[in-house]
């Protein structure tokens, strides 16, 4: 879980959706942001690890934000379905729904 949360602030201040905001997807980067999420299980997550917990809950609307910024800079919408699926898909897996 920790190495899920070092990933991610890392993926908020210069990684993968730090070049999000700027229009663009980096594909080594988004790759290896996978690998972090598909190695953790449900029962790793503590829940009382509000900063975690906001790292994780914002990815979905922020990357729903940014869908307009990628398509005028020519993004695939390929790459934006695939990157916008995997994350809410990761964030309703770990989070649940209400």
């Amino acid at each position: 879980m920790d190495k899920l949360k070092s990933a991610l602030e890392k993926a908020w201040e210069d990684g993968f959706f730090y070049n999000l905001r700027y229009g663009f997807i980096n594909r080594y980067e988004f790759e290896e942001l996978k690998s972090y999420f598909d190695n953790v299980s449900e029962e790793e997550i503590d829940f009382r690890d509000k900063r975690l917990l906001s790292l994780l809950w914002f990815i979905p609307l922020f990357i729903s934000w940014q869908e307009e910024r990628l398509r005028n800079n020519k993004t695939s919408e390929e790459a934006i379905k695939e990157v916008s699926n995997y994350f809410y898909n990761q964030c309703e897996r770990i989070l649940g729904l209400p």
